[in-house]
């Protein structure tokens, strides 16, 4: 069997290493040609859509500059040792406490907390929302044995 003793192995790394070098030269410049063409310029011919009607919902509201009026309802008001706490649900959202100062909305402030009502400060201009009262013929079961 012939010996191949014509090939000499030590130099294989470093022809490896040449030819990925040419490769990664040979590709650089591939997709260098290939970004730089001008791209042809594509016409699309579409029919003419009617305008939709505007939709005043509340995610066209929030972009407007007008704030969107707060539907505000009362869960409960708390008097605490750091102050007055409000349980409120705005606009059917889930029931958070608030304090006095603290954002409501966009441009919505709490500024107050009395015994029965909150008052909201919004644009400019001050909202008394009063916690709705419980009815007076609300019966209590009676707890006692008979």
């Amino acid at each position: 069997m012939p010996h191949l003793n014509w090939v000499n192995w030590t130099y294989l790394p470093r022809i490896l290493q040449w030819l990925a070098l040419a490769a990664a030269l040979i590709g650089a410049v591939f997709w260098a040609r290939l970004l730089a063409a001008p791209a042809a310029p594509v016409t699309f011919e579409a029919p003419i859509a009617q305008a939709a009607p505007v939709e005043t919902s509340a995610a066209a509201a929030w972009f407007d500059s007008i704030a969107p009026r707060l539907d505000i309802a009362i869960s409960g008001l708390m008097a605490t040792d750091e102050g007055a706490v409000a349980i409120l649900s705005i606009n059917d959202g889930p029931a958070k406490a608030y304090l006095v100062g603290e954002q409501l909305g966009r441009q919505a402030r709490l500024t107050a907390i009395e015994q029965n009502a909150v008052v909201v400060e919004q644009a400019g201009e001050s909202q008394r929302v009063v916690i709705a009262a419980l009815p007076n013929s609300l019966h209590m079961p009676d707890l006692t044995r008979r």
